[in-house]
């Protein structure tokens, strides 16, 4: 009986053993694959930038950063070098407040001076600066303080990569790249086990990563309803005085894109105009197309307050919408708005009567 007893004991463990093993070599972990737009930062980072100072003459190259810590405390650097010398500045006390998405800094900074001639380095102080900036995307990704953007650092890092998208493990916020190589650190993932659910709102469609099935979700960043055409139609348009209409150069994977893109959608819809797309990813960010491209957005626009910009010297900043009367930009205009605004913009224009 006792043998009995153990014999029945034994083929049930070995049972539930195999039945868990089965259901662990069958059953898959759920992993999302999304844009690097959006995924949500921490504030509490290091943003960098690097940009033009223009002080009458003299032209500088700037790069900047600021590092903002989980205690309201902050940190600022910058360096720079001109035909008068070189300048090293950094804060030596520096407190922020948040305000949704709005930030004011308090500062307290120190500007090294070392010039091109064989002077002594000279040393300035100035205390209770005050800076307001906002941040430019919901996602914290890009913060505007003093009329410059500052790119956040893991942003930063995945542009820098060139990585558009990841797996994102919600589970645990760990990230990979499309291989299952770790972004984080040293714990890559074996794709076989996991079933990964595309979250990226440009897409609706299934595909495969390394055969396995990606699930499909919903599309928020409908281009159907725009007449989307190519580089070479855009520039015969932007060359030819008799084409009138509203035009949009947009990047699917920009959030700002697809708040707006909702925004038109409905607009088209109840005044009936038609917007035409041009998608500024099909040409890139650099090479002889995008240099032409430039060229040819003329119309005077100050994004940061900058003097002498045109709209092409902003070229990549998406979505930027402008008008075209008779082959001739007549307004334009950069970023998400609100609905009553861009209604606004489009009665103002003659899109909407």
């Amino acid at each position: 009986m006792k043998k009995r007893i153990v014999f029945i004991i034994l083929t049930l463990v070995i049972v539930v053993v195999l039945i868990l093993v089965l259901l662990n070599v069958f059953s898959k972990k759920e992993i999302q694959l999304v844009n690097i737009d959006d995924l949500t930062y921490n504030y509490n980072a290091l943003y960098s930038a690097d940009y033009t100072l223009i002080e009458g003459d003299i032209t500088s190259e700037v790069s900047a950063s600021y590092n903002l810590s989980d205690d309201n405390t902050c940190e600022y650097q910058a360096s720079y070098e001109n035909e008068l010398g070189s300048y090293k500045i950094y804060s030596t006390s520096c407190d922020y407040e948040i305000d949704r998405l709005d930030i004011t800094l308090q500062m307290d900074i120190t500007t090294e001076y070392t010039p091109s001639s064989d002077e002594d380095m000279q040393v300035q102080n100035e205390v209770g600066m005050e800076y307001v900036g906002s941040f430019v995307f919901d996602n914290y990704s890009h913060i505007e303080i003093d009329e410059v953007t500052y790119t956040q650092e893991d942003y930063q890092k995945f542009v820098n990569n060139d990585i558009k998208e990841i797996l994102l493990d919600p589970g645990n916020e760990k990230k990979y790249n499309r291989d299952g190589e770790s972004l984080d650190q040293n714990d890559n993932i074996n794709l076989d086990k996991y079933e990964i659910i595309d979250k990226r709102e440009v897409n609706n469609h299934t595909e495969s990563i390394n055969n396995i099935k990606i699930i499909s979700s919903t599309s928020s960043n409908d281009f159907s309803t725009y007449e989307e055409i190519d580089y070479e139609m855009l520039m015969l348009r932007l060359e030819d005085s008799g084409i009138s209409g509203l035009y949009y150069i947009g990047n699917p994977t920009c959030m700002n894109c697809q708040r707006l893109t909702e925004k038109l959608i409905s607009l088209q819809e109840k005044y009936g105009f038609k917007t035409v797309y041009f998608d500024i990813t099909s040409i890139g960010y650099s090479g002889n197309a995008y240099e032409e491209l430039q060229k040819a957005l003329i119309f005077p626009y100050n994004m940061f307050e900058d003097t002498n910009k045109t709209l092409g010297d902003y070229l990549g900043y998406t979505p930027m919408i402008f008008v075209l009367s008779d082959g001739v930009i007549q307004d334009a205009f950069i970023g998400d708005v609100s609905e009553d605004t861009l209604l606004e913009f489009l009665y103002t224009n003659g899109i909407v009567l």
